[in-house]
């Protein structure tokens, strides 16, 4: 039941992550948004670990997805077809 929390978890921490960046994104469909979310939960817990921030995990799982979706962006940026 834990890892269905997980993905549950992901896939909203991932929508909202993506409704907070604005423009196109390759995180599309729920598999990818919940990879997404997934990510950005690891890194917003490592973030949180660094600050000493107790009970901020969800909002700190957002931000972390932000972060992610972010950089993917700034790296990768808009490919031409």
């Amino acid at each position: 039941m834990e890892i269905i929390g997980w993905i549950i978890t992901g896939l909203i921490v991932g929508a909202l992550a993506r409704l907070f960046v604005p423009g196109p994104s390759d995180f599309r469909g729920c598999l990818p948004t919940i990879g997404l979310g997934l990510l950005g939960a690891v890194v917003g817990g490592f973030i949180g670990r660094q600050l000493d921030i107790q009970g901020w995990g969800f909002v700190l799982s957002i931000v972390g997805a932000v972060l992610v979706l972010v950089v993917y962006q700034s790296i990768f940026g808009r490919r031409k077809m």
